[in-house]
Protein backbone atom coordinates (compact mmCIF):
# COMPACT_ATOMS: atom_id res chain seq x y z
CA UNK A 1 0.00 0.00 0.00
CA UNK A 2 1.17 3.19 -0.65
CA UNK A 3 0.02 6.35 0.85
CA UNK A 4 1.79 10.01 -0.03
CA UNK A 5 0.97 12.69 2.89
CA UNK A 6 0.36 16.10 2.47
CA UNK A 7 0.71 18.01 5.43
CA UNK A 8 -0.06 21.93 6.04
CA UNK A 9 -3.55 21.72 4.72
CA UNK A 10 -5.31 20.11 1.53
CA UNK A 11 -6.24 16.31 2.09
CA UNK A 12 -4.90 14.09 4.03
CA UNK A 13 -3.54 11.92 1.78
CA UNK A 14 -3.37 11.31 -1.94
CA UNK A 15 -2.75 7.98 -3.66
CA UNK A 16 0.47 7.56 -5.85
CA UNK A 17 -1.49 6.37 -8.78
CA UNK A 18 -2.39 10.17 -10.29
CA UNK A 19 0.92 11.46 -9.24
CA UNK A 20 2.51 9.46 -11.71
CA UNK A 21 -0.01 9.79 -14.20
CA UNK A 22 0.52 13.20 -14.04
CA UNK A 23 4.75 13.05 -14.26
CA UNK A 24 4.11 10.83 -17.07
CA UNK A 25 5.19 7.74 -15.66
CA UNK A 26 3.83 3.72 -15.71
CA UNK A 27 2.21 2.57 -12.87
CA UNK A 28 2.64 -1.03 -11.45
CA UNK A 29 3.39 -2.65 -8.15
CA UNK A 30 6.93 -2.11 -7.30
CA UNK A 31 7.04 1.76 -8.22
CA UNK A 32 8.88 3.57 -6.17
CA UNK A 33 7.86 7.88 -5.15
CA UNK A 34 11.91 8.63 -5.84
CA UNK A 35 10.66 7.24 -9.38
CA UNK A 36 7.66 8.78 -10.34
CA UNK A 37 7.19 12.30 -8.98
CA UNK A 38 8.94 13.61 -11.54
CA UNK A 39 11.16 16.97 -11.19
CA UNK A 40 9.36 19.84 -8.71
CA UNK A 41 6.43 21.51 -10.97
CA UNK A 42 3.92 24.23 -9.81
CA UNK A 43 3.99 25.34 -6.42
CA UNK A 44 0.68 24.44 -4.86
CA UNK A 45 0.08 20.89 -7.19
CA UNK A 46 0.89 17.36 -5.84
CA UNK A 47 3.76 15.53 -7.60
CA UNK A 48 6.66 17.83 -5.77
CA UNK A 49 9.36 16.97 -3.99
CA UNK A 50 8.14 18.90 -1.00
CA UNK A 51 5.16 16.44 -0.68
CA UNK A 52 7.23 13.34 -0.40
CA UNK A 53 5.80 10.59 1.63
CA UNK A 54 7.92 10.42 5.02
CA UNK A 55 9.38 6.76 5.76
CA UNK A 56 8.36 3.99 8.04
CA UNK A 57 4.52 5.02 9.08
CA UNK A 58 1.12 4.47 7.40
CA UNK A 59 -1.25 7.48 6.98
CA UNK A 60 -3.78 7.59 9.70
CA UNK A 61 -6.97 7.09 7.56
CA UNK A 62 -5.22 4.30 6.09
CA UNK A 63 -4.25 2.75 9.03
CA UNK A 64 -7.77 2.58 10.14
CA UNK A 65 -9.38 1.12 7.08
CA UNK A 66 -6.63 -1.51 7.01
CA UNK A 67 -7.91 -2.42 10.71
CA UNK A 68 -11.40 -2.61 8.74
CA UNK A 69 -10.65 -4.84 6.47
CA UNK A 70 -8.14 -7.49 8.35
CA UNK A 71 -10.90 -7.59 11.71
CA UNK A 72 -13.11 -9.86 9.19
CA UNK A 73 -10.25 -11.83 8.20
CA UNK A 74 -8.85 -13.48 11.68
CA UNK A 75 -10.52 -15.30 15.01
CA UNK A 76 -8.41 -13.51 17.34
CA UNK A 77 -9.07 -9.51 16.82
CA UNK A 78 -9.07 -9.33 20.85
CA UNK A 79 -5.59 -11.00 20.84
CA UNK A 80 -3.08 -9.21 19.07
CA UNK A 81 0.49 -8.12 18.48
CA UNK A 82 1.77 -5.12 17.74
CA UNK A 83 6.29 -4.38 17.11
CA UNK A 84 7.20 -0.50 17.42
CA UNK A 85 10.95 0.00 16.23
CA UNK A 86 12.63 1.47 19.65
CA UNK A 87 14.91 3.73 17.64
CA UNK A 88 12.33 6.11 17.10
CA UNK A 89 12.80 9.70 19.07
CA UNK A 90 11.03 9.57 22.21
CA UNK A 91 10.57 6.06 22.93
CA UNK A 92 13.43 5.56 25.31
CA UNK A 93 14.48 7.66 28.55
CA UNK A 94 16.84 10.36 27.64
CA UNK A 95 16.65 10.08 23.58
CA UNK A 96 15.29 13.48 22.77
CA UNK A 97 14.51 16.27 23.93
CA UNK A 98 10.43 17.95 22.68
CA UNK A 99 10.70 21.20 21.08
CA UNK A 100 6.74 22.43 21.57
CA UNK A 101 4.67 24.08 18.57
CA UNK A 102 2.14 25.48 19.97
CA UNK A 103 3.38 27.57 23.33
CA UNK A 104 5.21 26.71 26.62
CA UNK A 105 1.91 25.36 27.84
CA UNK A 106 1.58 22.63 25.00
CA UNK A 107 4.76 21.47 24.65
CA UNK A 108 4.92 21.00 28.71
CA UNK A 109 1.81 18.30 28.46
CA UNK A 110 3.60 16.59 25.18
CA UNK A 111 6.58 16.47 26.96
CA UNK A 112 5.02 15.16 30.22
CA UNK A 113 3.08 12.30 27.87
CA UNK A 114 6.13 11.85 25.97
CA UNK A 115 7.86 10.70 29.69
CA UNK A 116 4.68 8.69 31.02
CA UNK A 117 5.36 6.52 27.84
CA UNK A 118 8.91 6.37 28.08
CA UNK A 119 8.79 4.90 31.84
CA UNK A 120 5.32 2.50 30.10
CA UNK A 121 8.22 1.07 27.70
CA UNK A 122 11.22 0.80 29.44
CA UNK A 123 10.10 -2.51 31.18
CA UNK A 124 8.34 -3.49 27.69
CA UNK A 125 9.35 -6.96 26.22
CA UNK A 126 11.60 -6.79 22.90
CA UNK A 127 11.40 -8.48 19.87
CA UNK A 128 14.97 -8.86 17.97
CA UNK A 129 14.63 -9.44 14.17
CA UNK A 130 17.50 -8.42 11.54
CA UNK A 131 19.66 -6.21 13.34
CA UNK A 132 16.64 -4.09 14.58
CA UNK A 133 15.01 -4.30 18.20
CA UNK A 134 11.92 -3.67 18.52
CA UNK A 135 9.03 -2.81 21.62
CA UNK A 136 6.78 -5.52 21.81
CA UNK A 137 2.94 -4.67 23.11
CA UNK A 138 -0.56 -6.75 22.70
CA UNK A 139 -4.01 -5.90 22.89
CA UNK A 140 -7.29 -5.73 20.66
CA UNK A 141 -7.07 -4.96 17.11
CA UNK A 142 -8.51 -2.03 17.47
CA UNK A 143 -5.61 -0.68 19.48
CA UNK A 144 -3.21 -0.52 16.47
CA UNK A 145 -3.87 3.20 15.92
CA UNK A 146 -2.84 3.68 19.55
CA UNK A 147 0.48 5.46 18.48
CA UNK A 148 -0.87 7.66 15.93
CA UNK A 149 -1.36 9.90 19.48
CA UNK A 150 2.99 9.66 19.77
CA UNK A 151 4.50 13.08 18.54
CA UNK A 152 4.98 12.75 14.59
CA UNK A 153 1.63 10.10 14.26
CA UNK A 154 3.87 7.21 13.98
CA UNK A 155 2.24 3.86 13.05
CA UNK A 156 3.48 0.41 13.90
CA UNK A 157 5.97 -1.44 12.38
CA UNK A 158 5.03 -4.98 12.65
CA UNK A 159 1.30 -6.02 13.92
CA UNK A 160 -0.47 -9.26 13.72
CA UNK A 161 -3.45 -11.28 15.33
CA UNK A 162 -2.89 -14.23 17.83
CA UNK A 163 -3.74 -16.82 15.34
CA UNK A 164 -1.18 -15.63 12.52
CA UNK A 165 -4.53 -15.41 9.90
CA UNK A 166 -2.13 -11.91 8.32
CA UNK A 167 0.84 -10.46 9.19
CA UNK A 168 1.52 -6.44 8.45
CA UNK A 169 4.74 -4.70 8.07
CA UNK A 170 6.37 -1.57 7.81
CA UNK A 171 9.75 -1.39 7.22
CA UNK A 172 11.36 2.38 9.12
CA UNK A 173 13.49 3.24 6.22
CA UNK A 174 10.85 2.56 3.54
CA UNK A 175 7.33 4.36 2.20
CA UNK A 176 5.39 1.37 1.43
CA UNK A 177 3.41 -0.90 3.69
CA UNK A 178 2.94 -4.53 3.08
CA UNK A 179 0.26 -7.15 4.14
CA UNK A 180 0.70 -11.16 4.20
CA UNK A 181 -2.31 -13.40 4.35
CA UNK A 182 -4.92 -15.71 2.51
CA UNK A 183 -5.59 -15.09 -0.99
CA UNK A 184 -9.60 -13.91 0.40
CA UNK A 185 -7.79 -11.36 2.72
CA UNK A 186 -5.07 -10.19 -0.02
CA UNK A 187 -8.49 -9.87 -2.10
CA UNK A 188 -10.37 -7.41 0.53
CA UNK A 189 -7.02 -5.50 0.76
CA UNK A 190 -6.75 -4.94 -2.96
CA UNK A 191 -10.57 -4.11 -3.40
CA UNK A 192 -10.79 -1.25 -0.86
CA UNK A 193 -11.75 1.87 -1.69
CA UNK A 194 -9.49 3.96 0.65
CA UNK A 195 -6.27 2.02 0.20
CA UNK A 196 -4.14 2.06 -3.02
CA UNK A 197 -2.54 -1.69 -2.97
CA UNK A 198 -1.27 -3.97 -5.88
CA UNK A 199 -0.27 -7.76 -5.77
CA UNK A 200 3.68 -8.99 -4.91
CA UNK A 201 5.64 -11.50 -4.74
CA UNK A 202 7.52 -12.85 -1.94
CA UNK A 203 11.35 -12.42 -3.97
CA UNK A 204 9.83 -8.85 -5.17
CA UNK A 205 12.24 -6.38 -4.51
CA UNK A 206 11.20 -3.18 -1.79
CA UNK A 207 13.89 -0.88 -1.55
CA UNK A 208 14.57 2.26 -3.57
CA UNK A 209 16.35 0.62 -6.48
CA UNK A 210 13.24 -2.16 -7.32
CA UNK A 211 11.19 0.71 -9.62
CA UNK A 212 13.88 -0.29 -12.53
CA UNK A 213 10.60 1.05 -14.78
CA UNK A 214 10.90 4.59 -14.15
CA UNK A 215 13.94 5.00 -12.66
Amino acid sequence: MRVRDRRGGGPAFLAWTPIAERNGKTVHPLMQFNCIDGLPVEEGRPGTRRDEPGAGSLEETCLHALVDVLSGHTNTFDSCWFCLWEGYGGLTPGSAAYLGRGGAEQAAREASETERLQAEYADAPRVKTDGREYILFSGHLNAADAFMKFPDNQSLNIWWPNDHAWCVATEIDLQSTYVGGSAACIDSVLNHPVLEAFPVNPGDRIDFGSDTINC
